[in-house]
């Protein structure tokens, strides 16, 4: 159930269709959260953010129970997301009071905040940027059929021949 709607809104990223996945998903699973979830969809907001539905698949992985045969429930992930949501959009309050007055903090703290929110904010671009099939097929060589650099240490990943 998670990994095809991963797979749906992976889809539906090509297509524009991303509330309509959501919407057919939630469709009468998820009891009283049905009309809020579908007013914010009608408002044009996701209810399963990348970044919430990954790191609720890595929580599956991580606590399930690998011999169960019971199957997530939609109304469990949509709770898991929605809380992932949740964390992600609350604000450090300790870093916004050093942003509103930074001449009372060293340059070294204010650094190290915006190091933070650079690297959130380069990761959830990434992260959310949908790339097409044609521009991905471009970078097939250079990324996959080149030798390592002679600098790296750790060559995982071994060249093939071709």
């Amino acid at each position: 159930m998670v990994a095809g709607l991963f797979a749906d809104l992976d889809l539906a990223a090509i297509t524009d269709s991303r509330s309509e996945v959501e919407r057919t998903f939630i469709g009468g699973a998820v009891g009283r959260l049905q009309s809020e979830l579908l007013a914010q969809l009608n408002r044009g907001r996701a209810i399963f953010s990348n970044v919430g539905l990954v790191q609720c698949i890595k929580a599956i992985v991580e606590f399930a129970d690998e011999y169960s045969e019971q199957e997530l429930s939609v109304l469990d992930l949509t709770r898991c997301v929605l809380g992932v949501n949740q964390e992600n959009d609350q604000v450090d309050v300790g870093m916004m009071a050093r942003a509103a007055n930074p001449d009372a903090h060293d340059a070294t703290t204010l650094k190290a905040d915006f190091l933070e929110l650079a690297v959130d904010f380069v990761a959830q671009g990434l992260f959310d940027h949908v790339d097409t099939f044609e521009t991905l097929a471009c970078s097939v060589d250079p990324t996959w059929r080149c030798g390592w650099a002679p600098g790296t240490q750790q060559k995982v990943i071994h060249a093939t021949t071709h």
